[in-house]
């Protein structure tokens, strides 16, 4: 009997075999793959990431092995049978993609959304792409993807999809092999625009995705007007890009932090068929869904900036505003980021719009000079005048230095400050800009309205303050560029960026909680908006997330029309200047009723204004 330490060593020379073995054949696996690969690609100067069957897997390779088979779809447990098929696919989508420019579209929307869930928005078309020219005067290679087809769907044979990206490739497996879809009108749009670019190039592939991150997720792309050539026949690869292996993907990471509201989807408004039903669904994840919050306000804080507010104090104005339609949103309070906090990507793309703002305030600046003027010269009339007939002046009383002139000039003898009286009536002003996705077209404008009004209530010493707003991942953010008590700082309304979506009832009540009052002050509130409150919040692991009705169309309407009536209750006057486009007028005439205008020209916003502020401080 052989003693312990022997069966030892015999044990470790044995397992030492197995794993030299298992790597000569993993190696040899590899080298069949990366032939297969270049064999499709013709291009023999590109490192391959070979796909290989399930068992030839070793923990050394496991990474880019899930890198390769995220790209293309291709299941964690590659069967023999498609191992050839799975590694033609990779070799083919290289011919008609440039995996360069891929590549750096993937990082510079890596902030945006999580990386798992453009690689996989980006694999569907190009592997269909992909299949449908392997199989092309291909009858073997037809049938090989009828099998890999059905292969991709059997993995959903026990168990339901469970993620947006399971959702997304269950129902297109089922439309190539010719099936009807089983998932919701949601999905099956988003599905549609993806599958409309499946015979696109590398230009038109990466245009396309961006109106589709615009379209469903609500994100504003900024686009570069220089493109890079791109075309469908095989490229000649230069020998830098040869020496490293290229990478689309880092992370085998899914998108389960998208459960719930992770992004605003504007296009499926219409399409979800429940709409009025209310059908309560427990999400599938609901220790997730727990720890979610926590996960998205570290985003909210690592885009947007500090909060202003402490926990405690967050936590009290949560409980007081987030009731009734709101009782899901989560309160954001911020100054915002300084460019040079903010990631490269982000940094690069505020900066692009904040340049095109001044542009713009640049090529009007004769306009809005002239605008400032008027607004200026009319409000401080008005003050003039109300100082000049003010019951706070008498007598007798406190003397006003200041006033002593007018004794021997106008033989006014109101030199002096009755105890009885408030100084004169003055104003403070709000105001409240939408900085949702849907201003993209007019950033620029509204930066400019936004300018015009600060330095022109500054110089005349009126209390300005503003802020934008919008919603993301289930959290009102408000931003606040310009406070009561700065000075010279006009030029922070030129780093207005509108991204995401808009819960304008919610922003107006939170607004309203943080308004400084004074006594004898009047406080206006002027709302910069398109008139489209829009906030809808799906459960990407559920086909109709109706907890709540969603923030849109009527609903949404109705609600900010609430808010605005429960503001105006309150003696704060609000005042809507519509910056969107007409279509859309009738829903801002809803919202503001008689306080509304029409915002077109600089000088109609200066004249607007004005009469404003001239007809509250006479109400006064």
């Amino acid at each position: 009997m052989k003693n312990p330490a022997t069966l030892r060593a015999e044990r470790a020379l044995q397992q030492e075999s197995d794993a030299v073995e298992k790597d000569v054949r993993r190696r040899v696996w590899e080298d069949r793959a990366k032939n297969v690969q270049w064999t499709t690609s013709a291009d023999y100067r590109w490192l391959p990431a070979p796909i290989l069957p399930h068992e030839e897997r070793s923990a050394a390779t496991s990474r880019t092995l899930a890198e390769s088979a995220s790209k293309m779809a291709v299941p964690a447990k590659t069967h023999l049978a498609i191992f050839r098929y799975a590694n033609a696919l990779s070799g083919i989508m290289h011919t008609l993609y440039d995996d360069e420019r891929i590549a750096q579209f993937m990082a510079a929307h890596a902030q945006q959304l999580p990386k798992a869930l453009l690689e996989a928005l980006l694999a569907l078309p190009m592997q269909a792409h992909a299949r449908r020219v392997l199989a092309e005067g291909r009858p073997a290679m037809a049938m090989q993807n009828h099998r890999y087809l059905l292969r991709q769907l059997a993995q959903w044979n026990f168990s339901a999809p469970r993620t947006l990206v399971e959702q997304l490739q269950k129902a297109h497996f089922e439309r190539a092999l010719g099936d009807v879809p089983k998932a919701s009108p949601a999905i099956l749009s988003l599905l549609d625009s993806l599958e409309a670019l499946e015979n696109a190039d590398t230009n038109a592939l990466l245009d396309g995705m961006n109106a589709i991150l615009g379209d469903y997720f609500h994100l504003a792309v900024f686009r570069d007007a220089q493109k890079t050539e791109a075309t469908n026949a095989p490229r000649t690869v230069s020998p830098e890009k040869s020496q490293k292996e290229p990478s689309l993907l880092s992370e085998e990471a899914v998108l389960e932090e998208m459960l719930v509201g992770a992004a605003e989807f504007t296009s499926l408004a219409q399409l979800e068929e429940h709409k009025g039903k209310q059908r309560a669904k427990k999400p599938l994840f609901p220790k997730r869904i727990a720890k979610s919050e926590q996960a998205r306000r570290a985003f909210i804080k690592r885009h947007f900036g500090r909060p202003l507010l402490t926990p405690e104090e967050a936590w009290q104005l949560r409980m007081k505003t987030a009731t009734g339609v709101h009782q899901n949103s989560i309160p954001y309070l911020t100054s915002g980021l300084s460019f040079a906090q903010m990631s490269s990507f982000r940094k690069e793309q505020r900066e692009k719009v904040a340049e095109q703002n001044r542009a713009y305030l640049e090529a009007h600046r004769h306009t809005v000079r002239r605008a400032e003027r008027v607004l200026r010269r009319r409000l401080e009339q008005v003050l003039h005048a109300e100082e000049e007939d003010s019951p706070a002046f008498q007598e007798h009383g406190k003397l006003v230095g200041g006033r002593v002139w007018r004794v021997f000039a106008l033989r006014d003898n109101r030199v002096f400050l009755h105890d009885a009286h408030d100084a004169p009536r003055r104003l403070i002003v709000d105001v409240l800009l939408d900085a949702s996705a849907s201003q993209e077209p007019r950033h620029a404008s509204v930066a400019t309205q936004g300018f015009l009004l600060a330095e022109t209530l500054e110089s005349i010493g009126i209390p300005f303050r503003a802020t934008t707003f919008q919603s993301q991942q289930g959290f009102t953010i408000l931003t606040r560029l310009h406070d009561y008590t700065d000075h010279n700082r006009a030029d922070a309304l030129l780093r207005y960026f509108p991204d995401g979506a808009n819960r304008d009832g919610y922003a107006l009540r939170l607004i309203g909680e943080t308004l400084q009052k004074k006594p004898g002050c009047r406080n206006v509130l002027i709302v910069l908006s398109d008139g489209k409150p829009y906030d809808q919040r799906i459960a990407l692991n559920n086909e109709s997330f109706q907890q709540f009705q969603q923030y849109e169309e009527d609903f949404a309407i109705l609600d900010t029309a609430r808010e605005v009536e429960r503001l105006r209750r309150q003696g704060i006057a609000v005042f809507g200047l519509f910056t969107g486009e007409e279509k859309d007028l009738r829903a801002a005439q809803r919202i503001y009723g008689t306080g509304f205008a029409y915002i077109r020209t600089p000088e109609r916003f200066a004249a607007i204004v004005a009469q404003v502020l001239e007809e509250e401080l006479e109400r006064g």
